[in-house]
């Protein structure tokens, strides 16, 4: 449940930001992991790299009570604790929550290019292929065979072709496709939180989902690139391509993408963090 104090909090921040000419609107205000967190955006643009958490109950000595902004670079989150006049600094808070925005706002790109109908088998290399791009990992006008090519072993590749002719790709294809690409793979083993929330702009997220076209389901990878409101930007190589999904329609797809009622989530990073 989210307190009046809280409620208070928020909208003050955003009474703050709008003073100061920046339309800052609420995406979200939910507990996570049992502390209230406002996830904002500007307009349709939900903000992928900036989110308030504020503090929970009040006299819990388990709980800091602080408001923290979080930013998705390094050493870009701040706390301010609470005051003897059991005031919090909004203003400093404001500005850091700006301050995040502008850096989020320089490291944005357009959408990528995303080829359309390739092989259901290869989806996955393909999506490697356009996060690589996206965090420039990978040198514009390079392709997933390129990528392939960086795979020294035979019998590697072998696997992996023999994994993209019968199915999708395994977890292992893909840990060893992004490697090569200069990123890391993660294979969510829990799924306890949203997987459209907006967490960080440092990472993608990857879900494999089924077609509805056949009788027997037909899986393949696709990435999420940005999430507006309901609507969310997709990276869908064996599908339409670069492609807007609601997000209605996507849960149902991720659905039939489960296996044994496991349903499969992926995230894409580069390795090097900014220092």
């Amino acid at each position: 449940m989210i307190s009046t104090e809280v409620l208070l909090l928020r909208d003050r921040i955003l009474a703050e930001a709008r003073a100061r000419g920046v339309a800052l609107e609420e995406h979200s205000l939910a507990l996570e992991h049992g502390l209230p967190v406002l996830r904002l955006r500007l307009g349709a643009t939900v903000l992928r790299g900036c989110w308030v958490r504020f503090p929970g109950r009040l006299g819990r000595a388990d709980v800091p009570d602080v408001i923290t902004v979080h930013g998705s670079g390094f050493r870009a989150s701040r706390m301010w604790p609470r005051r003897r006049d059991q005031e919090f600094n909004i203003d400093g808070v404001v500005t850091h929550v700006l301050h995040q925005i502008a850096a989020e706002a320089a490291r944005s790109k357009p959408p990528p290019t995303v080829e359309a109908g390739v092989p259901s088998g290869v989806s996955g290399l393909h999506v490697v292929h356009v996060a690589a791009l996206h965090f420039g990992t990978l040198l514009p006008g390079t392709t997933p065979t390129d990528i392939l090519a960086l795979i020294h072993s035979p019998a590697l590749r072998r696997k992996i072709d023999d994994h993209a002719g019968r199915d999708v790709l395994s977890d292992a294809d893909l840990r060893i496709l992004s490697d090569k690409c200069g990123m890391f793979f993660g294979r969510a083993v829990k799924i306890d939180f949203d997987p459209f929330q907006t967490m960080s702009d440092r990472f993608l997220r990857v879900l494999r989902i089924g077609s509805e076209e056949t009788s027997s389901t037909r899986w393949r990878h696709i990435l999420v690139l940005d999430v507006r409101r309901n609507e969310i930007l997709v990276a869908d190589p064996a599908g339409a391509g670069l492609t807007t999904i609601d997000r209605r329609a996507l849960e149902r797809a991720w659905a039939r993408g489960a296996r044994q009622g496991s349903l499969w989530l992926g995230t894409l990073g580069p390795k090097a963090r900014d220092r």
